[in-house]
This record gives C-alpha cells, sequence and structure tokens, in this order.
C-alpha cells in the first residue's frame, strides 16, 4: 500500500478563465496484476454535462476505484 495525491486545474476562456479545480488523494494498492484505490476527493469547477458550462459546482466525494 502507497498513498497518492493527485491534483487537476484548467482554465476555459468560454468561461472567462475561472480556474476549475480538482484534487484527490488516498491509499493505492495492487493485487492480483489489478489496482485498487480508496480516496478522497473535493471538486470546484463546471458541471461534467456541457450545456450547463457556464454553471459551478463543488462536491466532496469518498470512494473506491478499481483498475482492470
Amino acid at each position: 500500500m502507497a498513498w497518492y495525491g493527485a491534483i487537476d486545474l484548467s482554465l476555459l476562456e468560454e468561461r472567462y478563465w475561472r480556474l476549475d479545480t480538482c484534487l484527490q488523494g488516498g491509499l493505492v494498492t495492487r493485487n492480483k496484476g489489478r489496482t485498487y484505490r480508496m480516496y478522497a476527493q473535493w471538486y470546484d469547477g463546471r458541471p461534467t454535462l456541457g450545456q450547463f458550462m457556464g454553471y459551478s459546482e463543488a462536491a466532496v466525494s469518498l470512494g473506491l476505484k478499481m483498475d482492470l
């Protein structure tokens, strides 16, 4: 097991150069060729649906991801 951290920053002219931010951190482990991540994530930026690009949303997430 190991700790990891990631940050994703983006700026779009269509959003008047507003900074969209995503921070993620947690534990990662490998087992039988698969990678598992337990993480906490904070997001502040545009919604995932393109038609709502002018709006902003903020969210905190906890999760478990498995990479096949």
